[in-house]
């Protein structure tokens, strides 16, 4: 099951900018929000991030640190039984 379903809500604070490795963030790419979780890549030049998924359909791509921004860190998921 997804950590984030189809009519889920999440609480954000986005005053956290820089997500804890393999935490859950919202991130900004392209014109577009994605929810989903995040490993930091400071040893890239210039620091990245490696959104990564629960479905193994979705494989890791790591993102310049200009192409994807972090909106905030997800603090919880609520979602209907």
């Amino acid at each position: 099951m997804p950590a984030v379903c189809d009519g889920g809500r999440l609480l954000v604070d986005i005053t956290r900018k820089t997500p804890a490795a393999g935490g859950t963030a919202v991130l900004r790419v392209g014109t577009g929000l994605a929810a989903g979780r995040v490993e930091p890549l400071p040893e890239t030049d210039p620091p990245g991030l490696r959104p990564f998924s629960a479905n193994p359909a979705h494989k890791p791509c790591d993102r310049p640190a200009g192409e994807a921004h972090t909106a905030g860190t997800v603090l919880r998921i609520v979602r209907r039984v």
